[in-house]
C-alpha cells in the first residue's frame, strides 16, 4: 500500500505538516468565532444558525412541488399546440397565407411570435443548467449568483411552460374570436391582456414569481445599457450575447410597442375598408405596415443594439486591461453587425431601383465576413478548440463532457446554423416560403445555436477561466449528490444518521462533520461500523485514507483507534500491536495536529482509553468518543479523489 512507504511518510512529515496551510489555524478559529456568533444571535439555538450559515452543495435540489408544477405546464402547452396546428389547419384565419381574412392574424401573431422566442431561450437555459449540473460546471460561481438562492433547472424550465401556456392560450384565444362573428376591436383584447401580464410578471415588487431572479434580470439588463460605463462581469456580457441571438424578438417587441400605438387608426381603417368591400363584394388590399417601415430609422437601430452593448463592453475592457487582444478584436466582430445592417437596410431602400443588386451584393458580402468572423472567434475563443496540443484533433487538453463526438457535431452544427441566413436568399428571394414563416424558422433556429454555445462557452470558461473574471483557475468541478428541497439540513438529523463505511472497496467514502459536542450513537450503529471494517480486513478505512488527502496525515491513528474499538467490543486483548507500536500509535493520535480541534476528547481520555483497551476495561462513552473522533474527520461530506503515489 502506497500509504506505507518510508518516502510519502517523510514527504508528509517534511512537507506537509510543516506547510503553512497545515499549522495556520486562523481560518479554523475564524468559523468557530462566527459559528458562536450567529448561535448567539439566534438565541442559543445551534442546528438553526448552522443551518443559517450552511451554502447548500452544488447538486440540485429538487422539490416536488417544482416538479409537479413543470409536468403540469409541461402537458397543458403539448394540448395547446395541438389544439392551435389543428385550428389553423381547418381556419382560414392563417398567419402565413396570402388569403387570409382577418388583417390583424399576422400583426398578432408577430407579437406573439416574440414573446416565444423569449420563452424558447428561458426553457432551453433550464436544459443548459441541467447539463452543467450533471457535467459539473459550476455555473453559479462563474454568474456570481447567490448559492443560497438560484433557480434550477427544473424552475427554469417551469418558468418556460408556464409562460408558454399563457401564450399558447392568448393566441388561441385570438383565433377562436377571429372565427366568430364578433367585432374586430373585441379580438385585440386576448394580445393586451397576454402584453400585460408578460410586463407585471417581469417587474411586479411582490414576492412570488422568483423575485431574486427576476431582479437579477433587471440589474443586469440596466448593467448592459450603461456598458461603456460600468465594469463588465461575466454575466454582463453573457445576456448581451443571448441579446444577440434575439435580434427578432426584439425588433417584434418594437412592432408589438407601434401596434400597439396605431391600433386606434388601424382599427377604423381596417372597419371602414370592410364596410366598402361589403357594399361593392370586392376585397381591397391594405397598404404596407407602418411598423415595418425602416425608412424612419427605428427599426435598424433596434437591430444593432445588442451588437452596440458587446461592442460598448469590448471598449470597456479594453480600458480596464489595455489589452488589444482580444478586447478590441472582439469588438470588431460586433462592428461588422453595424456593417451588415446598414446594407441590409439599404438593399431595402433601393428596393426596385437600379441600385438595389449592388447594395444587396454588398449585404451578401459583409453578410459571409460576419459569419466566418463569428464562426472562427467562437471556436477558438469562445470555446476554446482547435488547439494543437489536445490529445483529441481540433479539440482542447481538458474537456467536461464525456463524448468527444459532442464537440465535433457542435463545430459542424454551428457552422451549419451561422449560415442558415442564407435561406433568405435562397428561398425568400423566390419567394418559396412565406416571409415570416422563414423569419420565424431562422429566429428559433439562431436560438437553438445559442443554447449550444452556452454548454461550451461556460464549460470552457469554467476550466480554463478564459475570461479572467476569476481569481483562480481551479473551482469546484463535479456535484456530490442528489438533495431534495424537502431535506432538512438540521444538525439534529446529521447527529442520527451517520452513514457506515461499506465494504465494497469501490465505493465512494463519505466522512461527517466535526461536531462540538460528543456523538449520540447506540451500540449497534458502532458495532456496524466495526463489522463491516473488521470483515475486510480494515479496506474500507484504508481506502478512505488513500482516497482523502486529509486522511494521509492521520492514518497511523486510524488504524490504532479502529483496533481499540475492535478489541474492546469482542472483549480481548490487543495483539496486533506490541506494546512499544501501541505507545507510538498512541502518541501519534493524542498530538496529531488534525485531531487539534476536537471537543470532548483530552490527552488524560484519551490515554485512559487506551489503557482500558489494552486491559478490555474501556467504559461505552469511550468507545463511543473513539468513533465519533473517527467519524468526525471531514468538515463538509465531499466526493473523494483516488490520489496516486506519483502525485504525492
Amino acid at each position: 500500500m502506497m500509504l506505507s512507504t518510508n518516502g510519502i511518510k517523510v514527504f508528509l512529515s517534511q512537507k506537509v505538516e510543516t506547510a503553512a496551510f497545515h499549522t495556520n489555524k486562523q481560518v479554523a478559529f475564524m468559523i468557530e468565532e462566527i459559528e458562536n456568533l450567529t448561535i448567539a444571535l439566534d438565541f442559543g439555538n445551534r442546528s438553526k444558525a448552522m443551518n443559517r450559515l450552511r451554502v447548500p452543495p452544488l447538486t440540485e435540489r429538487q422539490s416536488h412541488w417544482s416538479t409537479f408544477r413543470f409536468g403540469t405546464w409541461f402537458g397543458m402547452s403539448t394540448f395547446l399546440v395541438a389544439i392551435i396546428a389543428y385550428q389553423l389547419l381547418i381556419s382560414s384565419v392563417n398567419p402565413f397565407r396570402t388569403s387570409t381574412s382577418n388583417p390583424l392574424v399576422l400583426p398578432v401573431w408577430r407579437i406573439f411570435r416574440g414573446y416565444l422566442l423569449f420563452i424558447l431561450s428561458v426553457t432551453l437555459l433550464g436544459l443548459n443548467v441541467h447539463i452543467w449540473r450533471v457535467s459539473g460546471v459550476n455555473h453559479v460561481l462563474i454568474f456570481e449568483l447567490d448559492p443560497r438562492h438560484n433557480l434550477t433547472s427544473i424552475q427554469l424550465m417551469e418558468v418556460g411552460f408556464f409562460l408558454f401556456t399563457v401564450c399558447a392560450s392568448g393566441f388561441l384565444g385570438f383565433l377562436m374570436m377571429s372565427v366568430s362573428d364578433h367585432p374586430v376591436g373585441y379580438q385585440i383584447i386576448f394580445p393586451i391582456g397576454v402584453t400585460g401580464f408578460m410586463l407585471f410578471f417581469l417587474i411586479n415588487p411582490f414576492n412570488f414569481g422568483f423575485k431574486t431572479s427576476r431582479l437579477w434580470l433587471l440589474h443586469i439588463l440596466a448593467r448592459i445599457i450603461r456598458a461603456p460605463f460600468c465594469y463588465v462581469k461575466f454575466a454582463d456580457f453573457w445576456l448581451a450575447d443571448q441579446l444577440n441571438s434575439l435580434v427578432v424578438a426584439l425588433l417584434d417587441l418594437q412592432y408589438g410597442i407601434c401596434f400597439y400605438v396605431t391600433l386606434g387608426s388601424r382599427l377604423s381603417n381596417i372597419e371602414s375598408r370592410v364596410q366598402v368591400d361589403n357594399y361593392n363584394g370586392t376585397i381591397t388590399e391594405f397598404p404596407p405596415d407602418v411598423c415595418l417601415d425602416v425608412s424612419n430609422g427605428i427599426r435598424p437601430v433596434i437591430a444593432c443594439l445588442p451588437a452596440w452593448f458587446r461592442f460598448a463592453q469590448c471598449l470597456r475592457r479594453y480600458k480596464n486591461t489595455k489589452q488589444k487582444f482580444p478586447h478590441l478584436v472582439n469588438g470588431g466582430k460586433y462592428f461588422t453587425s453595424f456593417l451588415v445592417t446598414t446594407f441590409s437596410t439599404l438593399a431595402v431602400l433601393h428596393r426596385g431601383s437600379s441600385s438595389h443588386g449592388f447594395f444587396f451584393a454588398i449585404w451578401i458580402v459583409s453578410m459571409v465576413a460576419s459569419t466566418l468572423y463569428t464562426y472562427s472567434w467562437d471556436l477558438f475563443m469562445d470555446w476554446g478548440l482547435l488547439r494543437r496540443n489536445s490529445p483529441y484533433k481540433l479539440l482542447r487538453e481538458e474537456t467536461v463532457y464525456p463524448s468527444k463526438y459532442v464537440y465535433y457535431l457542435a463545430i459542424i452544427g454551428n457552422l451549419v446554423l451561422r449560415f442558415a441566413w442564407t435561406l433568405t436568399v435562397s428561398v425568400g428571394e423566390l419567394n418559396l416560403l412565406d416571409s415570416d414563416l422563414l423569419v420565424t424558422i431562422l429566429a428559433s433556429l439562431e436560438v437553438f445555436r445559442r443554447f449550444i454555445w452556452n454548454l461550451f462557452r461556460l464549460e470552457n470558461e469554467h476550466l480554463n477561466n478564459c475570461g479572467q473574471f476569476r481569481a483562480t483557475r481551479n473551482i469546484s468541478i463535479k456535484p456530490l449528490y442528489e438533495v431534495n428541497d424537502e431535506d432538512d439540513y438540521d444538525d439534529d438529523d446529521d447527529d442520527n444518521n451517520i452513514d457506515t463505511l461499506s465494504s465494497t472497496t469501490n465505493q465512494k467514502t463519505k466522512l461527517r462533520r466535526r461536531r462540538s459536542e460528543g456523538y449520540k450513537s447506540n451500540n449497534t450503529h458502532i458495532k456496524d461500523f466495526i463489522h463491516n471494517v473488521s470483515e475486510s480486513n480494515d479496506n474500507p478505512i484504508k481506502e478512505a485514507s488513500a482516497e482523502s488527502p486529509e486522511l494521509i496525515n492521520c492514518n497511523d491513528s486510524l488504524f490504532a483507534s479502529m483496533h481499540w474499538i475492535e478489541s474492546v467490543l469482542s472483549n480481548h486483548q490487543i495483539n496486533e500491536f506490541s506494546a512499544n507500536e501501541t505507545t507510538a500509535k498512541t502518541g501519534t493520535l493524542r498530538s496529531h495536529s488534525c485531531f487539534e480541534s476536537f471537543h470532548g476528547f483530552s490527552d488524560t481520555q484519551f490515554d485512559a482509553f487506551a489503557k482500558g483497551a489494552k486491559e478490555g476495561k474501556a467504559s461505552e462513552d469511550s468507545i463511543r468518543n473513539s468513533f465519533s473522533l473517527i467519524s468526525d474527520l471531514r468538515h463538509d461530506e465531499y466526493l473523494s479523489i483516488p490520489i496516486k503515489e506519483s502525485d504525492v
